[in-house]
């Protein structure tokens, strides 16, 4: 991951520029990654059609940290637009909730989740 002193360039940690989705579906930064042969692997794997490219600004709001509750239902933040669209867009029914106010202590959806099974 990549670490920088600038906040909006800086991923805490992999949920943050990453995030896999049901479907064969990912949500990903490519600059959250510091090696380029990684985030590559990634888009080969899922497929550029199959990803959902956040911004800068988007990785700094937490738009990769939503949950998948199945993998056809993901919660997400109401204020996300552009992904919430997207996701809508690829066959996913999208739970929106007011859940902004959770980022400032630096983590969203998924970081206040506890999966019991995660494969």
């Amino acid at each position: 991951m990549r670490k920088s002193k600038n906040a909006r360039e800086n991923a805490l940690h992999l949920d943050c520029c990453f995030q896999p989705l049901g479907n064969g579906k990912a949500i990903l930064h490519k600059n959250g990654f510091l090696v380029e042969k990684e985030y590559q692997w990634l888009v080969d794997f899922f497929g550029n059609e199959n990803i959902f490219e956040i911004t800068a600004d988007e990785m700094y709001y937490m738009f990769s940290n939503v949950f998948s509750i199945s993998p056809e239902v993901v919660v997400s933040e109401r204020n996300f637009k552009r992904l919430n669209n997207w996701l809508r867009n690829q066959g996913f029914t999208v739970e929106e909730v007011p859940y902004a106010e959770i980022s400032k202590q630096e983590g969203l959806l998924r970081c206040s989740t506890l999966p019991l099974i995660r494969e």
